[in-house]
């Protein structure tokens, strides 16, 4: 065998399972380096340390490995990289191993691990084809270990909750608690170090038993858990606490004996007894006998007969401490428990029968009566139990009404007509519950109702009986009592149905399994598509789990749930969806089937149409495309002018070619004269339309207009023109009334009385007669004798201009000097005129002045 450097990597990879892999395994800076597991977690790894080192090689499929182009002889660094650390309790972890050697006809062979006196052969080597690792078996350990030169570390020691002090047994839990020592601490004692017989230690819990934690006095434990690598101190006040008493008889005087908590001492230092105004004398402890619980201590005095009336007070002095208990009466029945006999229940007569363990329940001249509360009011409202028969001087069985609040239970002895003494409470009085059914909640979590009998969340005194309803892993809350037929709390969030659900009640020693528990099922009430492919379903008990839902829309089942939260669903529509589908949500989707899921009532959801774009049309009407998303026959479609009076023009006949693409037809509207609020023409017209009594979303660029008015041809003027009124024809396209207008030469003449000849494509207006015209003049009628211009048709808004040629060859124009008013003159004077005939000329000539200036007025309006 060659011994051979070679440069390894050591990885410690918890719970990996063979699945790791190295990021970058021949990157030997080890910067950047991370462990990639199934889970796709990654988990930053860290350079322990870094050594030189010779082992014995065998394994040349190891030694395959090594890429071709690195140097063997210069790789001699050695280092360990881990991850997670050990949990105390140790076990068998996976090893990743990436070594370099350089092979001289040897084999690759691991190093033999020692940690201590002991060997570990790793397990393996296994390969996965992403790696090579072995198996380690860690043992048990804290704080740091290490193998040979590779170190590792054990996982932190962690406290679960406040240590608990029941009786003299100190307990508490967590993790990797491994390797920790106790001390016990009083003001009064020395420390006390916690043996190694005594103390009880496991990787999720320290416990152990100490006589003296049962004595009254404030105690401290301290905790040192691995070497001070966690150290921790716990507190407990201890206060003497009297519970109960056996009673002497009133003549004779006796032995009293006491019951109670933290009554004894380290050194049982007798302590000062009194009962009323009497000392009670030879004080004893004595051990702990059946049917006391085992947390309770007994200590015992002699009292002498009755001197005093009245119920007396007892008080237990101690060095600094006293406990203090009222209503001592001799002859006084004593209970020490109560047990309900569960094969004995009479339901019709909600009655239970019950043995009582205790003392002086039987002797001469008393007969006892069992006293427990019926409701949560006062005394006069107790029921006294019937049918009672002592058996003996220390059992009783009687039945007691299954309603009774528990926490109050005494008996009352009447040794005659002037005596009654009365028993201790015993506070520990509970029926066993019977619980036969939960109520549902809503999935945000509300007051449920657990109904069944014997069943409270309060005591008589109104404390709250520790009682837990885990619904799963989750927690009832906010209890309140019933009748004692049911109790009320308040469900936690969550969503499913038949959900195992466990109560708890320790003061009756009470656990039930087999309950279950739902969730009301979700119900869609309502929707509202907030934009082209966004629904929010309203509703009630969606839960506020994403991944505990499903939408389903007709056959469409892998619909996107943006957010989720009880009332209210946000999904994202497909594409290719529309009209009217059918609904559904399933609430309670568990893919490891652990839980029963629910769905919702069919709901219709109208899907409600987007348009994106509209082709346009000619005035005549025709055929309009729209582009969109969710587009169905059944919707409205309307274009709609900024005129508030005119009427929207409906775009009818609907057909989907796609839920991306369909048509619909205008039907054009014409008409000879004048504007009206339905004919067909206009442009940047708004797209309306609905859909099941919803308004369509519509792009907000997204406009319709008619396409404008053509020109194909039109009649030029004649010498007519000059004398009278002279009518030209127009011939193109998308000719309408609405607003419809012709000017020629750049807007300059209006041509008048515009009429359609011919729907949507012949119009005709009309020119005065040139002469007219303001302005005449011989300069004017040079100009328009032949004159090539335009002429402009306005229909709605859109234009259309074609050339236009005057042309008033052959015309016979006059034209005659006058005055600026425009009198013409002409004075014929043939022969000798009379006077009289000069005078009738001259008024001639002014009424005639006075036509002429009239029509030039109205030409002048005109044009």
């Amino acid at each position: 065998m060659l011994l051979k450097k070679f440069f390894i990597f050591i990885l410690f990879i918890l719970k990996c399972n063979g699945q790791c892999k190295i990021s970058n395994p021949f990157d030997l800076s080890f910067k950047n380096t991370s462990l990639f597991c199934k889970n796709e977690e990654s988990i930053p790894l860290l350079i322990n340390q870094t050594r030189n080192f010779t082992y014995q090689l065998l394994d040349e499929n190891l030694a395959s490995r090594i890429p071709k182009y690195y140097d063997k002889n210069l790789i001699q660094e050695f280092g360990i990289l881990k991850t997670q650390d050990i949990p105390t309790v140790g076990g068998k972890f996976d090893v990743l191993l990436f070594y370099y050697a350089q092979i001289y006809g040897g084999e690759v062979e691991l190093p033999v691990l020692e940690q201590g006196k002991l060997r570990f052969v790793p397990e393996g080597p296994f390969d996965n084809g992403s790696c090579v690792f072995y198996t380690i078996n860690f043992i048990e350990g804290c704080g740091k270990g290490g193998f040979n030169e590779f170190s590792y570390n054990y996982q932190q020691p962690k406290f679960n909750d406040d240590a608990k002090l029941i009786y003299k047994t100190f307990t508490i839990t967590g993790n990797n608690l491994f390797g920790a020592n106790a001390i016990v601490k009083n003001i009064k004692t020395q420390d006390y170090n916690i043996t190694t017989e005594l103390l009880n230690i496991e990787h999720n819990k320290i416990e152990f038993d100490y006589d003296q934690l049962m004595y009254y006095g404030n105690w401290t434990v301290y905790l040192d858990i691995c070497n001070s690598l966690k150290i921790e101190t716990f507190n407990f006040i201890n206060k003497p606490v009297i519970y109960t008493w056996e009673s002497v008889d009133s003549g004779k005087g006796g032995i009293v004996t006491l019951y109670g908590k933290y009554i004894t001492t380290k050194n049982n230092t007798t302590p000062t007894i009194t009962i009323g105004n009497q000392n009670c004398i030879e004080v004893t402890y004595i051990s702990t006998k059946n049917p006391v619980p085992m947390d309770q201590e007994i200590i015992s005095c002699e009292l002498g007969p009755k001197n005093e009336s009245g119920p007396l007070l007892v008080q237990i002095k101690f060095e600094g401490e006293e406990a203090i208990k009222d209503n001592f009466q001799y002859d006084q029945p004593t209970i020490f428990s109560v047990i309900q006999i569960k094969s004995e229940i009479d339901n019709d007569k909600n009655l239970g029968k019950f043995l009582i363990k205790g003392k002086k329940f039987k002797s001469n001249n008393i007969i006892p009566v069992v006293m427990v509360p019926n409701n949560q009011t006062y005394i006069s409202e107790f029921w006294y139990g019937q049918n009672t028969a002592p058996i003996n001087e220390t059992d009783i069985i009687v039945d007691i009404p299954l309603s009774a609040f528990p926490g109050y239970l005494k008996l009352v002895a009447n040794r005659n007509e002037n005596s009654m003494v009365e028993s201790q409470i015993f506070s520990s009085f509970i029926i066993e519950p019977i619980i036969t059914i939960i109520s549902s909640s809503d999935t945000q979590g509300s007051i449920i109702t657990i109904s069944g009998s014997s069943i409270h969340a309060f005591d008589f005194n109104k404390t709250p009986i520790d009682i837990k309803v885990y619904i799963s892993e989750n927690i009832c809350t906010d209890f309140s009592n019933g009748n004692g037929s049911f109790i009320t709390c308040t469900a936690p969030s969550g969503i499913g149905k038949n959900l195992p659900t466990k109560i708890k009640i320790p003061m009756a020693n009470y656990i039930q399994n087999d309950l279950t528990f739902s969730y009301y099922p979700p119900s869609i009430i309502s929707n509202e598509q907030i934009d082209k492919n966004r629904i929010q379903i309203i509703g009630k008990n969606f839960g506020n789990i994403l991944s505990g839902a499903m939408i389903s829309l007709d056959n469409y089942k892998d619909i996107n749930i943006v957010s989720i939260d009880h009332n209210l669903i946000t999904i994202d529509l497909p594409e290719t969806i529309s009209n009217i589908v059918e609904l559904k949500a399933t609430i309670g989707i568990d893919p490891n089937n652990n839980m029963i899921s629910q769905t919702s009532n069919v709901y219709n959801l109208p899907i409600i149409p987007y348009i994106q774009n509209v082709s346009n049309v000619d005035c005549i009407g025709g055929e309009v495309t729209i582009t969109g998303l969710h587009l169905n026959d059944n919707m409205n479609i309307y274009f709609k002018h900024e005129n508030p009076n005119r009427k929207p023009i409906p775009c009818s006949k609907i057909i989907t070619n796609t839920t991306k693409l369909a048509t619909c037809v205008v039907i054009g509207k014409n008409g000879q004269q004048g504007n009206s609020t339905t004919y067909t023409s206009g442009k940047n017209l708004k797209v309306i339309g609905n859909f099941e009594k919803k308004d369509i979303f519509v792009d907000g660029k997204t406009l319709f207009s008619f396409n404008p008015p053509t020109i194909s041809k039109c009649s030029n003027t004649t010498k007519e023109l000059y004398d009278k009124p002279f009518e030209i024809i127009i011939t193109g396209n998308n000719f309408n009334r609405n607003n419809l207008s012709v000017t020629l030469d750049d807007g300059r003449i209006a041509c008048k009385s515009q009429y359609i000849l011919l729907e949507f494509t012949v119009i005709s207006c009309n020119l005065p007669a040139f002469k007219y015209w303001k302005d005449y003049s011989e300069q004017k009628y040079n100009v328009f004798k032949n004159l090539t211009s335009n002429i402009t048709v306005t229909v709605d808004g859109q234009s259309a201009t074609h050339l236009f040629y005057f042309d008033l060859t052959g015309a016979d124009p006059k034209f005659e000097e006058g005055s600026a008013v425009g009198i013409i003159v002409g004075v014929v004077i043939s022969g000798v005129i009379a006077a009289a005939t000069i005078i009738f000329i001259s008024v001639y000539k002014y009424n005639r002045y006075i036509r002429l200036k009239t029509i030039n007025k109205i030409l002048e309006k005109t044009f």
